[in-house]
């Protein structure tokens, strides 16, 4: 019985350590993410109020398939 009970016991903690790691993971992700837009939007405010393009801006955070900056920066050569 006892070896039983070490079983469910090594499986509780080790879903719990599981589930600890997943849920900081997510909690990053999401965190970077947010981070990422609040600094997008506050070089953007700040561009805008210096009289610079916020596009331009807007693009130094873009991927590289992004349709609007791709035209962007075609359109500007």
């Amino acid at each position: 019985m006892k070896d039983i009970l070490n079983i469910f016991n090594t499986a509780f903690w080790f879903g719990l350590s599981v589930t600890v790691i997943a849920v900081a993971g997510i909690w990053g992700v999401v965190n970077y993410s947010t981070k990422s837009n609040e600094l997008m939007s506050q070089n953007i405010e700040t561009a805008i109020s210096k009289g610079l393009d916020p596009l331009s801006v807007r693009c130094s955070y873009a991927i590289s398939t992004d349709n609007i900056c791709v035209a962007y920066a075609a359109s500007k050569k």
